[in-house]
């Protein structure tokens, strides 16, 4: 019993869940869940860099490819190394599947750790569900005004059907809130774009300003993107030459 309580308790089961409720409609299209990627992005939003998680849950016929892509030896268990490979091969395909924009400008956007794969309690090439979860981060862009609206692309699995959530949330001197004029179900192909609004407090609006500036400074001596913050963001930082 208490192996069904954190089965039916697991959060791609509930996102499961929940999108289903929203969009049950909409899926009956596409038949049923195992035609469907679904992409769980949540931004996290604070004064300097602006990180994001993506999860990725795959079911049926589409659980059963990526599993077959990390079984190299056909042997129908995924090993450690199989495991380890498969991330670095996704790593490689994914490094670019997010592109954000400020005010029509791209921002550079970078992978903050290795991806990551819960195989939902069955290590075996078969079709049960699985769930990849992708980590990026980038500099939250140096603008002077105090509402920001961030321009998200999602091109990750493009060829597959995609059930999309987004969330956000803002740090302690940011406010966040997710502009809810996307669909949720998109066909193989179709974009996906989103937007996340976002602004300053005011009691820290002139913080906000004063470090614009000082990125805009920055930038003008050629660096493109300003060092700091934690070890992880500032070792993932390019510059450019």
């Amino acid at each position: 019993m208490a192996y069904y309580r954190c089965f039916i308790c697991h959060p791609a089961i509930l996102f499961s869940a929940i999108l289903f409720f929203f969009a049950c409609r909409s899926v009956s299209a596409h038949e049923d869940l195992g035609e469907l990627v679904q992409h769980r992005l949540d931004f996290n939003i604070g004064l300097e860099n602006v990180d994001i998680c993506v999860d990725l849950t795959f079911h049926a016929a589409l659980a059963r490819t990526e599993r077959l892509r990390a079984d190299i030896n056909g042997d129908g268990e995924l090993s450690g190394q199989e495991t380890t490979g498969y991330l670095k091969r996704v790593a490689e395909e994914t490094a670019a599947g997010i592109q954000l924009r400020v005010n029509d400008c791209e921002l550079a956007v970078v992978p903050l750790y290795e991806p990551q794969v819960d195989w939902l309690q069955d290590s075996q090439a078969g079709s049960h569900s699985l769930t990849l979860s992708l980590f990026y981060f980038v500099r939250t862009p140096p603008v002077k005004t105090s509402e920001v609206v961030l321009q998200i692309k999602d091109r990750l699995w493009p060829n597959a059907a995609a059930m999309c959530l987004v969330e956000a949330q803002g740090q302690k001197d940011m406010r966040a809130t997710v502009l809810h004029d996307f669909e949720a179900l998109s066909k193989p192909g179709q974009p996906r774009v989103f937007r996340v609004q976002w602004e300053a407090r005011k009691e820290n609006s002139n913080r906000r300003e004063s470090h614009a500036e000082g990125l805009s400074r920055r930038s003008d001596r050629g660096s493109g993107y300003v060092r700091g913050g934690s070890a992880n963001h500032a070792e993932r930082i390019p510059t450019r030459r």
